[in-house]
């Protein structure tokens, strides 16, 4: 993987206004890498998924955007994949955002089309969490929009993961991640799905959403989620 230092550069006249990125962040030793916030410049997902594994954390500075590009294949839709530490430093007022490609209103005109195109929910997959051993997540100050569609039929599953944020444990007592104070809206159906897992969540904005929090599971570990204090609007169903 590569996190290169950026310093005293003239970023101008390109075709994308905007860091590309993807692929699978891993390391054979536990380490720590950061997205920093350069010059207003998005993140941009180009490639099918970004993977966090369980050794590395990645810290994410305020105010950064990171936008998933718009295919119109179902089955090809960006995904953000975090199996180790997502390290949010967003704010209140300067919260991280995960919006699509074509969502002008953070990080500007990122697709360089003008009012060409406009944001739809669906336009990028999710954001999935899987519980690991000895890794803690905190999901928060963050907004998250335009997502919550991929098509796995290409793949022998007749099932589409139509959500925006999943959270998933493949063993019961591993610690689930805590999404608090996170603005989740625009879904193209569950704004959060979980499955086999215990998560927090507390103190979003959930809205314009299909389901706002969708749970499932099996007799011997369903879902059992910690929901407290949210706000749930305009949702097509609650």
């Amino acid at each position: 993987y590569a996190f290169p230092t950026f310093s005293g550069n003239t970023i101008e006249s390109n075709g994308r206004r905007a860091i590309a990125v993807g692929g699978t962040i891993e390391a054979s030793e536990s380490t720590s890498e950061t997205w920093p916030k350069v010059q207003d410049l998005p993140y941009w997902v180009i490639q099918d998924n970004v993977q966090i594994k369980s050794n590395v954390t990645l810290s994410v500075a305020a105010g950064t955007v990171v936008k998933f590009q718009y295919t119109g294949n179902d089955d090809k839709k960006r995904r953000f994949l975090v199996e180790g530490t997502l390290d949010l430093k967003g704010t209140d007022s300067d919260p991280v955002v995960f919006t699509s490609s074509r969502d002008d209103e953070y990080g500007g005109d990122t697709n360089g089309d003008g009012e060409v195109t406009e944001p739809s929910s669906g336009d990028w997959g999710y954001i999935k969490f899987t519980s690991q051993p000895n890794v803690t997540n905190v999901f928060e100050h963050a907004v998250v929009r335009y997502g919550g569609e991929r098509d796995n039929a290409c793949c022998g599953n007749d099932s589409n993961d139509d959500y925006m944020v999943w959270v998933t444990s493949p063993e019961e007592g591993y610690e689930d991640v805590t999404i608090r104070d996170v603005t989740i809206e625009n879904s193209h159906f569950a704004g959060i799905h979980v499955d086999n897992a215990s998560p927090t969540i507390k103190n979003n904005t959930i809205r314009e959403t299909g389901d706002a929090i969708e749970l499932a599971g099996n007799f011997e570990r369903p879902a059992k989620p910690s929901i407290e204090n949210n706000t749930i609007e305009d949702n097509r169903r609650h």
